[in-house]
């Protein structure tokens, strides 16, 4: 996800914040001292105000950004991972599908994923009927795809509720269609001669 200049900043001080405090951890298991814990509170404020100043430039709990070669992932209890493994975006998608199945659940539908990489899903009835094929995107978008290759948005991302994380919105419009059969290709007629 390309972040504009103040969230990239933001977010190459947060990661330098997380390795910094990750050595202090490791200087204080391998030396305790008051030196080395003085050191490693110092590295934990220092982590807490990059974090904060990340939320305030808009970045979002249970989302993982890309800074330079690392991956970030702020949890919804507000701790940060940093790693250079690309698996947090297949856990972006993870949440994505859970948190569209949850908006869906009421409409009696929900997303089964079809690929290992979680970008393809099925929508699927209260009786496993198939519905349509889906395409699930990172940041709680999921767009079904109509039998005339166009893509229609399902579920998508809107602004935080009320504990700060992201909400996301089913559009009943796409729902009712797929619910009326509306994504599933026609049926073809095989005549015999």
């Amino acid at each position: 996800m390309s972040l504009p200049s103040p969230q990239s900043r933001a977010l190459a001080a947060l990661v330098n914040a997380v390795l910094n405090r990750e050595l202090a951890v490791r200087s204080f298991e391998a030396t305790p001292g008051v030196l080395t814990r003085w050191r490693l509170r110092l590295r934990l404020h220092q982590e807490h105000r990059a974090l904060t100043r990340a939320l305030r430039l808009g970045m979002r709990p249970e989302r993982s950004y890309a800074a330079g070669h690392w991956m970030v992932w702020i949890t919804r209890e507000g701790s940060v991972v940093v790693t250079d493994d690309l698996e947090l975006d297949i856990l972006n998608r993870q949440v994505s599908l859970e948190r569209a199945n949850e908006v869906l659940e009421p409409h009696g539908l929900c997303l089964w994923p079809t690929s290992e990489d979680g970008w393809t899903a099925v929508l699927l009835d209260t009786t496993g009927r198939y519905l349509a094929s889906a395409s699930v995107g990172d940041h709680g978008d999921v767009r079904l795809l109509s039998p005339d290759h166009r893509m229609l948005m399902l579920t998508s991302m809107r602004g935080p509720d009320a504990q700060g994380l992201p909400q996301v919105t089913c559009d009943t419009r796409t729902v009712s269609a797929a619910q009326l059969g509306e994504f599933r290709p026609p049926l073809v007629e095989h005549r015999r001669s």
